[in-house]
């Protein structure tokens, strides 16, 4: 790899972390094709929750490095989901990201609404707001 696109990949991000899920997509279908997957979704969905777990554990630990593998794992594993599930990755975390978005924007109007500023609101009182958005939203 030329040096300038290893500088461009270590200032993004977004590249590194798209190459990155690129390759437990490929290594996920390699696998698959030697028969090493799972039948059907519930079993990763367990899978996910086992890693959850684990990483709950080191992060209870405090020990980084553990913390960033089982983070890994725990990525990994979401990767094989939308695989299985043929999802489109950037596509759900886009809506989810939209989604986030009007919802933000609810809280910040409501709070110039009230004259109100971030800093002076709990997150209790910022989590209601955001609750509101969300029971409007479904309207």
């Amino acid at each position: 790899m030329s040096q300038s696109r290893v500088t461009r990949t270590k200032n993004n991000p977004g590249t590194a972390l798209r190459r990155a899920w690129v390759r437990a997509l490929g290594i996920q279908e390699r696998a698959a094709k030697r028969g090493f997957d799972w039948p059907e979704v519930q079993p990763v969905l367990a899978k996910i929750s086992e890693e959850v777990e684990e990483l709950r554990v080191e992060l209870r630990k405090g020990d980084r490095k553990k913390v960033e593998a089982e983070l890994g794992d725990l990525i990994f594993s979401l990767a094989n989901l939308t695989r299985l599930l043929r999802l489109d990755a950037g596509r759900a975390l886009n809506l989810c990201s939209d989604k986030f978005t009007r919802r933000w924007d609810y809280i910040e109007k409501a709070l110039l609404k009230s004259s109100r500023r971030f800093e002076d609101c709990t997150l209790r009182e910022l989590d209601a707001l955001w609750d509101e958005a969300k029971r409007l939203e479904k309207c």
